[in-house]
C-alpha cells in the first residue's frame, strides 16, 4: 500500500480513539492526488481515485465527522430532530458508508447527508482543478467576504456598469442528464447522484438551505461551463477592458465600464440557461451603474446582503472624484431586524 492509498479496513476500535489529524491527513493526501489528475485530464485516473476514497475507512470517517460538526453548529433542533449523535452511532454511521449499487434517496437525516459530504469530498477536488478563480462559489477555503472583496477590487478605481443575477431561482426545469454529463464520474456515483437530483436536491426553493451537503458543489459544476463562455468572450476584448466575474451562492455579478459588454454577457448567460433548458425571469436579472443612474435604476446593486454604491466627492476626499461605499443591504437589514422579533419597516 502506498503512502497516499487509503485503508478499507477498520483501524480503531472506539469514535475517542480516532487519530483526526492523521485521518484528514490522508484523505487530504489522496485529494491532492485527484486534484492533479484532473489537472491533467486523467480521467480514469481521477474515477479510480474517486473510487477509492469513497470506500476508504478514513474517507467514511471523515465524512461523518463533518456532518456531525456541521449540525452541531446549528441553532436549529437539528437535522431530522437529531441534533447529534453518540460516538458509538457515529462509529456504527461511518461503518454504513459503503459504496455499493443500491442507490439512496435524499433525506434530512444525518445519515443520508453524510453519505452526501462522502460524496463531496470524492468530487470537489476534480472539479476544484477546473473552477475559474473568480469563482466563490463554496470552494475550499472560499467564502462570502472573498466574493465581496472581489467586487470592490475591480469597481474601486472605476466606476462600471454591473449585471446582477440570482441563478437559484432558475432550477426547478434543470436538465439532470446535462450536468450529469458534465459531471462525468464513476458510473455508481452519476447512477447515485441521478436519483437524488430526480428527488429535488436542486429544488430553488431549497438549494442553498443551511442542511444542504453537495447541492452548492453541484450548482458551481453545473454554471462552469457558462463561466468559460463569458471568458473566452473576455478575451476577445481590450487589454484596457477587462471584464469581471463574481460568483457565489447561485449569485452571479458581472462588471464592465461598456453597457454594451455586459448586455452581451446578458445574451451569453441566456443561451447557456436555454441549454439546460433553465430561463432567467426579468425579476431575477438587473443592470445597474456604480455611481450613476440607469435608466429606472439607482446607482449601485445589492449583491449577498451588502449594497455596493459609488458616490461623487471632491478631489480633495479621493483623487479618483468618487467613493466606494460598502453596507449592510436594506433587506438583510430588514431580514435581522424580523429574525429577532421586531416588525418589518412599512
Amino acid at each position: 500500500m502506498s503512502n497516499t492509498s487509503l485503508k478499507t479496513t477498520e483501524e480503531w476500535k472506539d469514535w475517542r480513539e480516532i487519530n483526526w489529524s492523521k485521518v484528514e491527513r490522508r484523505v487530504f493526501k489522496l485529494q491532492k492526488r485527484i486534484y492533479r489528475a484532473s489537472q491533467r485530464g486523467d480521467v480514469i485516473a481521477v474515477r479510480k481515485l474517486q473510487k477509492t476514497l469513497i470506500e476508504s475507512w478514513y474517507g467514511r470517517l471523515l465524512a461523518v465527522r463533518r456532518v456531525i460538526q456541521s449540525n452541531q453548529g446549528e441553532k436549529t433542533a437539528g437535522v431530522g430532530g437529531v441534533k447529534s449523535l453518540s460516538p458509538e452511532k457515529c462509529f456504527a454511521l461511518a461503518k454504513r458508508l459503503k459504496l455499493n449499487s443500491k442507490v439512496k434517496p435524499i433525506r434530512s437525516t444525518i445519515q443520508y447527508l453524510a453519505w452526501q459530504m462522502l460524496v463531496k469530498i470524492a468530487l470537489e477536488n476534480q472539479w476544484q482543478a477546473k473552477f475559474e478563480p473568480h469563482s466563490h462559489n463554496f470552494r475550499q477555503g472560499e467564502s462570502c467576504q472573498d466574493a465581496i472583496e472581489a467586487i470592490v477590487n475591480c469597481v474601486k478605481l472605476q466606476p462600471k456598469y454591473v449585471l446582477k443575477a440570482d441563478i437559484t431561482k432558475c432550477f426547478d426545469c434543470l436538465d439532470y442528464e446535462q450536468l450529469l454529463k458534465t459531471l462525468d464520474i464513476h458510473p455508481t456515483l452519476r447512477k447515485q447522484i441521478r436519483v437524488w437530483l430526480k428527488d429535488g436536491l436542486m429544488d430553488g426553493k431549497k438549494l442553498f438551505l443551511a442542511e444542504e451537503v453537495i447541492s452548492p458543489l453541484l450548482t458551481n459544476i453545473a454554471f462552469h461551463g457558462m463561466e468559460k463562455r463569458i471568458k473566452h468572450y473576455a478575451e476577445t476584448l481590450n487589454e484596457n477592458q477587462r471584464l469581471s466575474l463574481i460568483c457565489y451562492g447561485g449569485n452571479l455579478a458581472i462588471a464592465h465600464e461598456d453597457i454594451e459588454v455586459v448586455q452581451k454577457c446578458q445574451d451569453i448567460i441566456t443561451e447557456f440557461l436555454s441549454e439546460l433548458c433553465l430561463e432567467f425571469k426579468p425579476s431575477q436579472i438587473r443592470i445597474s451603474h456604480t455611481l450613476y443612474v440607469y435608466g429606472e435604476e439607482k446607482p449601485g446593486f445589492d449583491f449577498l446582503g451588502f449594497n455596493i454604491r459609488q458616490y461623487k466627492v471632491s478631489e480633495n476626499q479621493s483623487k479618483l472624484g468618487f467613493k466606494t461605499n460598502i453596507k449592510p443591504s436594506a433587506e438583510s437589514i430588514r431580514s435581522l431586524f424580523i429574525a429577532f422579533g421586531g416588525s418589518p419597516a412599512p
